[in-house]
């Protein structure tokens, strides 16, 4: 078996909706973090916050093992849906964790019977690349 098949075997998705536990406010703050190092103008923790409670919202974190290793977000309303935010934190990049998180929000997109897109900069040549594999 390949090192990147086993890492993607070892990476779970789990879906954020409405978290109150002391773990799931441990788990926004990390993708807050995350927000801050992968975006130029990342959402707030208090915004993420709200929209993980939105009902026209999808967020989904990838762990590996205990650890959060990325999350994604997507939002749903009038019958489509919209990647938001796909972020993975530098450590755990090329082991198959953002493939996984695009790959579980297609899925979700599938079982609400919905239209999918996304926008992506043009000078994110590894996102556009991850996107083209997966059908975009």
């Amino acid at each position: 078996m390949s090192e990147n098949t086993q890492n993607e075997k070892e990476t779970t998705i789990q879906e954020e909706k409405k978290v109150s536990t002391k773990k799931d406010k441990k788990e926004k703050a990390k993708i807050a973090e995350l927000e801050k190092l992968c975006f130029s103008e990342p959402w707030s923790e208090s915004a993420l916050n709200e929209e993980i409670s939105n009902p026209d919202a999808v967020f989904i974190t990838a762990l590996i093992g205990d650890a959060i290793a990325g999350y994604g977000g997507m939002h749903t309303p009038w019958g489509d849906c919209y990647i938001d935010n796909i972020a993975v934190f530098p450590s755990f990049r090329k082991m198959g964790v953002g493939d996984a998180i695009v790959k579980a929000l297609c899925k979700k997109a599938e079982e609400l019977g919905e239209f999918i897109s996304l926008e992506v900069r043009t000078s994110n040549t590894n996102a556009i690349s991850l996107y083209e594999k997966n059908g975009f």
